[in-house]
């Protein structure tokens, strides 16, 4: 069996997905975890040589690019907890901003196969981003992240590039299909399925997520038609922008969670927005908790692909959930293992209240492909799938013939030299 190292931060993140995919490896691999709130800092100090020689070394590296970035980005503290704001931890982000550098620089001098995993957004990918990332790939690391297949090139106006919207993450991607191991974030583990028959859920449909009419447009028409259509529509989110809201009030305003963030702000002699908008855990639960509740009690669940016509997690979560998958036509869906009217039905604003019209007078019809979203989702997509394949992908870099990999029809495809 393989002995794997993730190199990252412990903490919990709003939408769970994250520590599921990496979970998922404890059944393949033998696994264990470096980095500040997994190890002491009497070991932080230590380093990551040390301790990887004092565990007898490790067949593959995982480095978590959450960890890496910050070596580039603590330079402009505001960009490192406008990040540090998603997560919630019980150690300070000073502490990674302390041991990065050592730590990535230990990562860089190892030998084994290494991973970067990329667990961030594509839309406003950084040329920041690009070169900590490039200089990583220079030192023998393969990246592990979305592929381009997943991603269709954007017409960039002035409003997204003002918003920081970009094609460099699909470039990036074109650049290095060699040195990608293509793995969506979109998995829903076993946990998170739901079966209950359609007829049997009180609300017609919900639109799941942030309704922000620029980020989200076709979900924020969605919503506003809805509403206004005479179908249920569930309204009882907890919070809709729970991932992005910052708070504005001043210095003597804030909890502070660590003295040293009081520090900065006082340094900087103005509140920087993102300290004192971190989650608690019981705001996480909820939040959670609020979000399962709206897909098992619906029979219809909507997603989009936002501005940037790419596939969120809600894709695969609405099925999973046994509701029917109402969405946007864009690119990945096919990639992913979607078929229109087969497991999922694709809609606009123009023909959605006409084909909620239609599935509504045919119950079956509307079961059958609830239930085949459910069952291609659940065989295609949790994460222990997604930890095989990319164990598989370790063994033929092992072998030097890795190519690269992509998604077609819903399958893995890894490209042998």
């Amino acid at each position: 069996m393989n002995k794997m190292l993730f190199i990252t931060t412990n903490h919990e993140h709003s939408n769970d997905m994250r520590i599921n995919n990496v979970q998922a490896f404890l059944e393949v691999a033998q696994v264990d975890f470096f980095g500040p709130g997994y190890v002491s800092q009497e070991k932080l100090e230590e380093g990551l040589s040390s301790f990887w020689k004092e565990n007898g070394g490790y067949d593959i590296l995982v480095l978590d690019f959450s960890l890496a970035m910050l070596q580039q980005e603590y330079l402009d503290i505001r960009l490192a907890f406008h990040w540090h704001r998603y997560f919630m931890s019980d150690y300070s982000i000073y502490q990674s901003i302390r041991w990065v550098d050592n730590i990535v620089n230990d990562a860089k001098q190892i030998e084994a196969v290494k991973l970067l995993l990329y667990q961030f957004d594509t839309y406003t990918f950084t040329e920041i981003w690009e070169n900590c990332i490039n200089d990583l790939l220079s030192c023998g690391f393969y990246f592990w992240g979305s592929g381009s297949e997943y991603f269709s090139p954007l017409i960039i106006d002035e409003e997204m590039r003002k918003r920081g919207g970009s094609n460099r993450y699909y470039c990036f991607c074109q650049k290095n299909k060699a040195k990608i191991i293509s793995m969506s974030e979109s998995t829903v583990s076993p946990k998170e399925y739901f079966s209950n028959s359609l007829k049997d859920r009180m609300y017609d449909m919900t639109i799941p997520g942030n309704l922000d009419a620029f980020y989200y447009p076709e979900r924020a028409k969605i919503t506003k038609i809805m509403e206004t259509s005479g179908y249920k529509v569930y309204d009882q989110y907890y919070e809709r922008d729970f991932a992005y809201r910052m708070s504005v009030s001043r210095i003597s305003q804030n909890i502070y969670w660590h003295e040293e963030d009081k520090l900065l702000d006082e340094k900087l002699e103005s509140p920087c927005p993102y300290i004192d908008s971190k989650m608690t855990r019981e705001s996480i639960v909820m939040w959670r908790e609020n979000y399962n509740v709206a897909l098992r009690k619906s029979k219809i669940g909507y997603a989009c692909g936002g501005c940037a016509n790419q596939l969120v997690r809600k894709y695969a979560e609405i099925p999973a959930r046994g509701a029917l998958l109402l969405c946007q036509n864009i690119k990945p869906l096919k990639n992913y293992g979607f078929k229109d009217w087969e497991n999922m039905v694709t809609v606009t604003s123009d023909n959605v209240l006409e084909i909620c019209d239609y599935l509504f007078k045919n119950p079956k019809e509307m079961q059958y492909i609830a239930d085949n979203g459910r069952k291609m989702v659940f065989e295609k997509h949790t994460p222990i799938r997604q930890a095989r394949h990319i164990i598989k992908a370790i063994e033929v870099i092992k072998t030097g013939t890795f190519g690269g990999s992509y998604w077609e029809d819903g399958e893995f495809i890894i490209k042998q030299l």
